[in-house]
């Protein structure tokens, strides 16, 4: 168990170190901002398995999106305030979230 929990915070930092090269990338400052306080609503400790599960898949999403470029819900606004809400699905039709993140190809796919 203590496994799953360490691998699922690892993938976690590759995901954050990708995020923030997009997030310095972007053009717009509010859009930064925004981007910003989301990474840090993701940072917040979470010590239960699947609230890490749900946490990782917020940052695969807005990930994604931002490889795309194109922001959608939640991304498209400031995150609310307390816990972070449970992944909803559709929010995440249409991109890749499934399977294992690999930082390597992320980082190929940047440069």
């Amino acid at each position: 168990m203590v496994d799953a929990h360490i691998a699922l915070d690892d993938t976690f930092r590759d995901i954050v170190k990708c995020i923030s090269f997009h997030v310095e990338r972007e053009a717009s400052k509010s859009a930064r901002v925004r981007f910003r306080a989301w990474l840090s609503k993701l940072n917040e400790v979470e010590r239960a398995l699947e609230l890490k599960k749900n946490r990782n898949l917020h940052a695969r999403a807005l990930l994604e999106m931002l490889r795309r470029g194109r922001v959608t819900r939640p991304f498209d606004g400031m995150p609310r305030g307390g816990r972070l809400g449970r992944f909803v699905r559709e929010d995440g039709v249409g991109l890749e979230l499934e399977g294992a993140f690999d930082a390597t190809v992320e980082r190929e796919r940047a440069a």
